[in-house]
């Protein structure tokens, strides 16, 4: 299995951006069971946060709980990571805020707003070899609206 920027990811409908990955099957292999994409590090512009049993939730899938995905032989499913939002917190720095996306985790709703974010990211399944990625999100702000980004990059490697 590997992970990929979804090429559909840059603008939501708001203008504002918003990020997912996508996990993809081989087309020789069996289905792959019990997919996730865990998070094991957050640095955050030099601020590293380690969160514990964090993963990313399944994009276009509401869950009240964890779900078990299958990704058939040949087939992809997205993850998200997270979306640019207008962060109102008088604390907040004057630049973008990158809300990450989580199931159900002490990081669920961290607000990003050093650049650049990188990502330590696993990805395992219940019969295949787990692989590490490094996921980098960067970005600048706006002239004129600094809250909202520009230039946004998403690269994603295998470690």
């Amino acid at each position: 299995m590997t992970l990929e920027k979804d090429e559909a990811w840059f603008e939501s409908y708001s203008g504002w951006p918003s990020l997912r990955l996508a996990v993809l099957n081989a087309k020789a292999r069996e289905a792959a069971h019990d997919v996730l994409v865990s998070v094991e590090k957050i640095d955050e512009g030099g601020i590293i946060r380690r969160p514990l049993n964090m993963s990313l939730p399944w994009a276009n899938l509401i869950e009240t709980e964890p779900q078990q995905m299958t990704i058939p032989a040949g087939a992809r499913r997205y993850v998200k990571v997270g979306e640019f939002v207008e962060d109102h917190d008088p604390a907040a720095i004057d630049g973008p805020t990158f809300l990450v996306s989580a199931r159900q985790s002490v990081m669920a709703g961290a607000r990003l707003q050093h650049k650049p974010c990188m990502f330590d990211l696993t990805l395992t399944a219940a019969n295949c070899d787990a692989t590490t990625w490094t996921l980098t999100v960067d970005f600048s702000p706006q002239d004129g609206e600094r809250k909202k980004p520009q230039g946004v990059t998403l690269t994603v490697e295998r470690r």
